[in-house]
């Protein structure tokens, strides 16, 4: 007897002890023998009292050996009734439990008693047991209120180990809630608080099923008092059938299943719960050996069991991250290629305070591409986004030709011809616009009409002559290869998505969050670099279009999941682009807005003001990376 009071332990050994012999050993004296009354209780709904009582009679006509009664509910609300069953004869007991049941059932049917979204009978439930409150809490913890003026019932669907009970074993849990226990006067007022420390369990279902169930209630309470966890996987539930399933073909000495690996590393026993198949049981003491297990009087477990169990919850935890990381990847691919991975060189941005420093080793920096003619591919971005403007095209299919873009001279390496780098940026776009479905897509030669007049102004295209032709052969033999080169993978997600999470949102308003879409679907911003389209994402981009506006951006970091880092990241780059091209010749109607025409001075003083923010949203979300 180990612990900080031996002597209690001892005397709590002795008693028991004690108690057995007094229990086990025969006396002189005879004793009277004990008569064993056989006790069922059933709640109904309040719809159907009167019609039970009616048929009264004829009930306890066919039920001789049993007694059955209406008993006081305890109701404040009055929306139901409660009857009990008593017989020394526990065969005629259930036999007249059974009775009534298929009686009050059939009543229930015909009067169109209130049911579950499930269709059983909501208050028609059978009694299985008592719980102490202690142990009804470690059953269903974290239970709201009940408003009883609507139901009279704990809400026991709120915890998703009784929910999962309910529609595995198909049956209703009834207990009365808290606030509805209690007799009220002809005054209205509170006679009595029927709360005895003791919640009584009711089950809805057939009567020869309740001892089933309501050993398993015990059950589960006895599990979770021995230190068995539950975790329940309902966020992560896709990813269940994985971790729980046997490997197939595997290599000599390798676990059968992710279970049986935690249980080789952790000692733990880990498997999928009974009832419950979004929730995984982890058991601790499972292992040790019985004689070695020790008895703690005031419930605390082994360490032995807590370190294992907790060490298989962290493996567990990290198997779901790294799941759910790719999946997350998955869904930006197309063909197995996450492109944000593809950018390998790293800029030379100075990283200013500690905090930031510790930040940017945690999460990698924006790079660049491999091709050096950064020249040619600013003008590129700036030329889609010209050609699109011409073809009244909408600004989100400019956005998708320069990731197209990015990604095929992420590809290559040589160094090209002016003739041959104009064919890709049009096979590029020709590709956005057929890949989008907001519009029908532009034929070949009208975005070659279109391009002329960009490339040759005042020049007219003619698309039945030997150069038109020549022309189009070129643009389609290239767009041949990119799609070879990229392996098909031209799926872009689009920016849909990023204006209705901050319309929704309600900080901004749609008009402002178009204007600031529209000004980020540019020239510049498309010319900032792969760093932000293939890496970072277009929300970073509009995120920093909108903090040059000078608009509140606090809530987007949350709405939007933004890193503050790699949006300080994203102000520079955008500021970069848009004074570097400012010499461009694009002839775009957006470029004239005050944004593009900002001096040295003024982005530098916006510069301090968003990384200020972007500081303080690090601080107060204690963000030091993804």
């Amino acid at each position: 007897v180990e612990g900080m009071q031996p002597a209690k332990a001892c005397e709590y050994l002795e008693k028991n002890i004690e108690d057995f012999q007094n229990a086990t050993s025969g006396g002189d004296e005879e004793m009277e023998p004990v008569i064993k009354i056989t006790r069922h209780e059933i709640v109904i709904p309040r719809c159907v009292v009167d019609y039970v009582k009616n048929r009264m009679p004829l009930l306890r006509n066919n039920c001789k050996n049993a007694e059955i009664t209406f008993t006081a509910s305890k109701s404040m609300s009055k929306q139901f009734a409660k009857l009990i069953i008593e017989s020394e004869d526990e065969v005629a007991a259930f036999d007249a439990q059974h009775l009534l049941w298929k009686e009050v059932l059939t009543l229930c049917n015909h009067h169109d008693a209130p049911r579950t979204p499930k269709g059983l009978f909501k208050d028609l439930a059978f009694y299985g047991g008592e719980l102490t409150t202690e142990h009804f809490n470690l059953l269903c913890p974290k239970l709201s209120k009940s408003n009883i003026s609507q139901d009279c019932c704990e809400n026991l669907r709120e915890s998703a180990g009784m929910a999962a009970f309910e529609d595995f074993y198909r049956c209703t849990i009834w207990v009365q809630a808290m606030e509805d226990m209690g007799r009220i006067n002809s005054n209205n007022r509170l006679v009595t608080d029927a709360f005895s420390g003791k919640r009584k369990i009711f089950f809805g279902s057939e009567p020869r099923r309740i001892p089933e169930l309501w050993g398993h209630i015990i059950m589960r309470i006895s599990e979770i008092k021995a230190g068995v966890k539950f975790v329940n996987m309902d966020m992560d539930k896709e990813h269940l059938p994985f971790i729980s399933r046997v490997f197939e073909n595997r290599p000599r000495g390798m676990a059968a299943s992710f279970f049986d690996y935690l249980k080789r590393v952790t000692g733990a026993s880990v498997r999928t719960d009974t009832f419950n198949q979004h929730c995984i049981r982890v058991d601790g003491t499972e292992g040790i050996p019985f004689g070695q297990r020790a008895i703690h009087l005031d419930g605390l477990e082994d360490s032995v069991a807590i370190h294992r169990k907790g060490t298989a919850e962290e493996l567990i935890r990290l198997q779901m991250e790294l799941m759910r990381d790719s999946r997350i990847r998955q869904h930006r691919w197309c063909f197995g290629r996450d492109w944000s991975l593809h950018v390998t060189e790293e800029p030379n941005n100075e990283v200013d305070g500690a905090q930031e420093k510790e930040a940017a080793l945690l999460s990698p920096r924006p790079s660049v591409t491999r091709p050096s003619n950064k020249r040619y591919i600013a003008n590129a971005c700036m030329e889609i986004s010209d050609i699109t403007e011409v073809l009244n095209l909408d600004g989100s299919i400019a956005a998708h030709a320069c990731v197209i873009l990015y990604r095929y001279l992420n590809q290559v390496e040589e160094n090209m011809s002016q003739s041959k780098q104009r064919d890709i940026l049009l096979a590029c776009l020709f590709l956005a616009s057929k890949a989008q479905k907001e519009c029908k897509w532009k034929r070949l030669e009208i975005i070659l009409d279109a391009t002329y007049k960009i490339f040759y102004a005042g020049a007219k295209f003619n698309p039945d002559g030997n150069e038109g032709a020549a022309w189009e052969k070129r643009i389609l033999a290239m767009e041949e290869e990119i799609l070879k080169s990229l392996e098909y993978d031209i799926f872009w997600g689009g920016i849909d998505w990023i204006t209705t999470i901050a319309t929704e949102s309600g900080q901004m308003a749609e008009k402002v969050v178009k204007e600031v879409m529209e000004l980020t679907l540019t020239g510049p911003v498309f010319a900032s670099g792969p760093s932000i389209w293939l890496k970072l994402g277009p929300e970073y981009a509009f995120t920093a279009m909108a903090a040059l506006l000078s608009l509140d951006i606090k809530h987007l970091f949350s709405t939007l999941s933004l890193n503050p880092l790699k949006l300080n990241d994203a102000v520079d780059l955008i500021i970069t682009s848009i004074l570097t091209n400012r010499a461009s010749r694009q002839k775009g109607s957006k470029i004239s807005h005050d944004i593009f025409k900002g001096r040295s001075d003024t982005f530098a003083k916006l510069k301090v003001a968003i990384k200020d923010i972007c500081t303080t949203q690090m601080a107060a979300t204690k963000i030091v990376g993804n």
